[in-house]
């Protein structure tokens, strides 16, 4: 009888299927805000599967040296309508949204939240004025953008300096219109909210009339002031 023999084969190595290639993206490396010129350092790379998030950077090239146009979070990816290049155009007019114009107003800690105010905050501004023989108060805007806010010292009659701080606002054309009749005729106080905060402001909506008085708002009635001096 005959032998047989054989030879048993090692089993196949199993197969792991190891996905799609991972791709290179760029993340932020730490807080960005609004309006911040992106340096080498704010900046890490990442990878990703595919797809990318459309307009994502794949290097940190065309990034160095651009300005941010929203605040970005540590680890969020960075897409092209975050940021825009810094040209002879940019700056302030670069961050203004559309729609709006950049109004500044000059005031001191108390009127200005004390010094806490940060770009891409939003505040309501807050109108008091003379009414008779005491004064009123009103929301003048809601809801309004900080652009820019900055510290200054002022010379005081005493001899002393005075902080005060220049707040840049976003506004439509009506509201840049109000301010300047109103800063004429009373004072203002900045409420600050909280983010993501978009309740109707409490009190009247002031609008310009084609007088150049200040008309208020109130549902669907509307009735013109005086514009005295305090």
């Amino acid at each position: 009888m005959m032998a047989l023999s054989w030879r048993q084969e090692a089993p196949a190595a199993p197969t792991h299927d190891m996905g799609p290639a991972l791709m290179a993206i760029v993340t932020a490396a730490r807080p960005i805000r609004r309006g911040e010129v992106i340096a080498p350092a704010d900046l890490a790379p990442g990878r990703m599967e595919p797809p990318l998030p459309a307009a994502a950077y794949t290097t940190s090239d065309s990034i160095i040296g651009s300005m941010a146009l929203r605040d970005i979070a540590p680890g969020q990816i960075v897409v092209a309508a975050d940021i825009e290049a810094v040209t002879a155009g940019s700056g302030l007019a670069a961050l203004i949204p559309p729609g709006r114009q950049a109004v500044a107003l000059r005031v001191d800690d108390e009127v200005a939240v004390g010094s806490f105010l940060s770009p891409g905050d939003h505040v309501d501004v807050k109108w008091v004025r003379p009414q008779g023989a005491g004064v009123a108060a009103q929301t003048l805007l809601a809801d309004t953008l900080v652009l820019s806010a900055g510290d200054t010292l002022a010379a005081q009659p005493t001899g002393t300096a005075r902080r005060m701080q220049t707040i840049t606002l976003a506004v439509t054309p009506e509201g840049a219109q109000s301010l300047a009749v109103a800063r004429e005729t009373g004072h203002f106080y900045l409420a600050l909210r909280r983010p993501g905060d978009d309740t109707p402001a409490a009190g009247s909506s002031p609008g310009l009339g084609a007088s150049g008085r200040i008309t208020l708002i109130e549902g669907a009635s509307a009735a013109e002031i005086g514009a005295s001096r305090p």
